[in-house]
């Protein structure tokens, strides 16, 4: 009962003050014409954007430590994600950006994004397992010290076993999830989209491998937020990315934005890797 109550605390914590209040910052970006059709590095002050974003980070890894230190590990990442969530849904849609810059070049700036969003949300799913689950970070040592954890967990999110047959599938399956989901370019569907990715992915990649660590499986969704934007030049409608966008036929996966990919990330792989651990044989706790 106790564990329960702290539980939806976190999450009504992440819901209705930390996601608002990372929300509120992703707002008040303004793109070049005055309007909301940003994201971190898309919008009239880069900097600043990346700023709130950072600090949009700083409140999911609050959350989602405080989840994994009372709780678990999957309690703080969805409770991160849910903040993120906050933060994705308050930027702009990817299509208007397009079409508001009358050019394909925000697209490259959403790839480089998305590879700086990408680094965030390994690490941050790191940082949130070094807390709930410290004992598998650091082999061999009972009760390992935090300094030890940190960066073992860390390492382990790039360089673990079954990497290179589990993170390959959890891409694409986690693309191909993300690409039927995405019926339209509003954030609900966008956000929507990257949590049925992680689900999917993170449960392909477990069963795949079941030796993954969890949060190798964010790699998966950090690739796949650099790489999504730049979908939109390899399948394009007419001459360009901008027709496509005014004819309403953007690629699916490039009106997914950095963000989303994380927010539904973190929230869609621990509940994929928990589905996997009830599909395959070796039970392997979420």
């Amino acid at each position: 009962m106790r564990t329960a109550i702290t539980r939806w605390s976190v999450y009504l914590l992440a819901l209705c003050a930390l996601g608002p209040l990372a929300g509120l910052m992703i707002a008040s970006l303004r793109a070049s014409d005055g309007g909301l059709a940003t994201t971190l590095l898309v919008n009239t002050a880069p900097a600043l954007g990346m700023a709130y974003g950072l600090a949009s980070f700083v409140l999911a890894g609050v959350i989602g430590a405080l989840g994994a230190r009372f709780v678990d590990a999957r309690t703080g990442l969805l409770a991160a994600g849910i903040t993120l969530a906050w933060a994705a849904g308050r930027g702009g849609q990817v299509d208007v950006i397009v079409r508001a810059a009358e050019s394909a070049s925000p697209l490259i700036t959403m790839a480089i994004e998305g590879a700086i969003v990408g680094v965030m949300g390994v690490l941050i799913a790191a940082f949130i397992y070094a807390l709930g689950k410290p004992e598998e970070q650091v082999e061999g040592v009972e009760k390992p010290k935090l300094a030890q954890v940190i960066p073992a967990a860390v390492k382990r999110s790039v360089i673990a076993p079954g990497l290179l047959l589990a993170l390959p599938v959890a891409i694409v399956i986690g693309g191909a999830g993300a690409w039927l989901v995405a019926m339209s370019p509003l954030k609900g569907q966008t956000i929507a989209a990257a949590i049925v990715a992680g689900i999917i992915g993170g449960a392909a990649g477990r069963i795949a491998d079941y030796r993954i660590p969890a949060q190798s499986l964010m790699v998966a969704i950090g690739v796949l937020a650099a790489a999504g934007p730049l979908t939109a030049f390899v399948f394009k409608v007419g001459g360009s990315p901008v027709e496509a966008a005014y004819a309403g036929k953007m690629f699916t996966l490039s009106w997914i934005a950095p963000l989303d990919w994380i927010a539904g990330g973190l929230i869609g792989v621990p509940l994929g890797v928990s589905w996997a651990a009830s599909l395959i044989d070796k039970r392997v706790k979420a």
